[in-house]
């Protein structure tokens, strides 16, 4: 039997239903579903997910090593932690381990396409409220033009008419002006915001005065009569309530303002990133690489990947490669050879084919289940009935298990609503997607690589990269390049005898790119 261990966690006081004991029950329930023994829960109650900085986790990443459990069980991946470097860098900790992680709420398949179907989740919500948005920016841009109000919050002071065009409220008129005199006379935001609160007055959203309801009400040109919308400005559409002389002077103000306390950039706010952290490993000793770094003797700092048994001087002679060539490369293969017209559709394909197979995870499968088995009940008490079979609990006995095929239905609707149908419309936009992406901006290089990229292998003069796909005909894609050359062509080989990824489980191997060492 399959052993396990549960972990969860929350980062609030709402008891909600992905509280503590919602997420074990529902991980416990689902173990035993699907025949797996559970050995432990670990629990961190009220932390944060953007670090690994938890005690329980903590512990459980150190009892992974004893080998004792194959899988953790979360009710869903933003449990194990929202910070994507520190889940790769554990991921690849429990993995060494010969431990998984499964979500058992989102059912992502195992092996490498989970990890390109949890991006893809991510983008669906985007990809499905394009067509939406479009309509509502449509309806949005009709009533702009129009000066109406398209919605959302309403300028302190002012009111949304039967004709959906705005009104003064002119009891609270005075109070606009006072606020903009007393800002313009030299009245600090605290101060303002005191005088306010002590008076009792609330904001349009009927909280209290602070400096970040204060700036944005002293920006808002619609005390001057402009009503802006997208890319609409439209003036004197609007009733004012204050002079022009006055808001520019307030302007002039809040500008110098920001200037004298506009942050100064630091040391922190620089520090290097290396995207392929939890990614890449070294054939030589089976250890991941890390970052690094060092100085020339003229000042100039470069940064490295090393093997970590390298970097602890324990005996490991692997080649250390530079941070930046490194990433470069293998973005720059992956959008060469992988993002391919051809590619992308093959992807696609396999991905709704994946999706279609595991469309029903096992709670929605037991629901259903569940359901059928009230009905079937239900109808053998109305036969019995027929038969002239009736007891005083009869009626309550049937009420109550039309109440439980209700109730069944109301969880199955739920539970296909959060699982949104993954076409191949959505999987090729999603991947045409980075190809189309900035790659001088960091936070791209790190969307592409945590998508895609599998592993990484450094072996000796040679790197292999590992996708999140499978080739509809089984083989991988092979591409060369030189010192002297980018890639060049790609060819179909046969597929290697053997795993050569430390860190790769084995259907993650599916697609080789072997790059001579030429980076140092």
């Amino acid at each position: 039997m399959q052993t396990a261990v549960i972990y969860a966690r929350y980062s609030s006081d709402n008891q909600r239903e992905e509280s503590i004991e919602g997420q074990i029950e529902c991980c416990a329930q689902y173990a035993k579903d699907n025949n797996i023994h559970i050995l432990d829960s670990y629990v961190d109650r009220a932390k944060t997910g953007t670090n690994d900085n938890r005690d329980g986790f903590r512990q459980m990443l150190k009892d992974s090593g004893k080998k004792h459990f194959e899988t953790v069980l979360v009710w869903k991946l933003d449990r194990f932690g929202r910070n994507r470097e520190e889940m790769a860098i554990n991921r690849a900790k429990l993995r060494k381990n010969g431990v998984v992680i499964k979500s058992v709420k989102e059912n992502i398949p195992d092996g490498p396409e989970g990890v390109l179907i949890e991006s893809l989740m991510e983008g669906l919500a985007e990809y499905y409220s394009l067509n939406l948005s479009r309509d509502i920016r449509r309806g949005m841009r009709s009533n702009a033009a129009k000066g109406k109000s398209t919605g959302g919050n309403i300028a302190f002071g002012y009111r949304i008419g039967s004709d959906k065009g705005f009104e003064v409220i002119e009891e609270l008129r005075p109070i606009v002006v006072e606020i903009f005199t007393l800002y313009d006379n030299g009245y600090s935001f605290a101060d303002i915001c005191e005088i306010m609160n002590g008076r009792g007055i609330k904001t349009s959203r009927g909280t209290k005065f602070n400096k970040n309801t204060l700036r944005p009400m002293l920006s808002n040109e619609k005390y001057i009569g402009v009503y802006k919308c997208l890319d609409i400005r439209l003036e004197d559409t609007i009733p004012p309530m204050i002079d022009k002389d006055l808001f520019y002077r307030v302007q002039s103000r809040l500008e110098n303002t920001s200037m004298k306390y506009r942050k100064i950039k630091t040391k922190k706010d620089n520090d290097v990133c290396f995207i392929l952290t939890g990614k890449v490993f070294c054939k030589e000793c089976g250890e991941t690489y890390c970052g690094d770094s060092g100085t020339s003797k003229n000042g100039t700092t470069y940064h490295y990947y090393v093997c970590g048994n390298n970097k602890r001087k324990k005996g490991c002679k692997a080649k250390r490669i530079r941070k930046e060539k490194l990433e470069e490369m293998i973005i720059k293969t992956t959008l060469e050879y992988v993002l391919t017209p051809d590619h992308i559709e093959k992807i696609a394909d396999n991905i709704v084919k994946l999706c279609k197979d595991k469309s029903e995870s096992p709670y929605l499968s037991k629901l259903i289940c569940d359901r059928a088995d009230a009905e079937k009940k239900i109808e053998n008490m109305l036969r019995a009935i027929e038969e002239g079979i009736f007891t005083p609990s009869t009626k309550q006995r049937l009420e109550a298990l039309e109440r439980d095929v209700n109730n069944f239905s109301v969880l199955i609707s739920r539970e296909q609503i959060k699982r949104p149908t993954i076409t191949k419309d959505a999987v090729m936009w999603f991947l045409n997607n980075f190809t189309k992406l900035d790659y001088s901006n960091p936070e791209n290089n790190v969307r592409l690589i945590n998508s895609l990229i599998n592993s990484v292998l450094i072996d000796g003069d040679q790197i292999s990269i590992a996708y999140n796909y499978t080739n509809n005909d089984g083989k991988p894609a092979f591409a060369e390049c030189s010192s002297n050359s980018c890639l060049v062509e790609a060819r179909g080989v046969e597929p290697l005898s053997e795993n050569p990824f430390t860190g790769a489980s084995p259907s993650a191997v599916i697609v080789y790119f072997l790059i001579p060492l030429f980076l140092q």
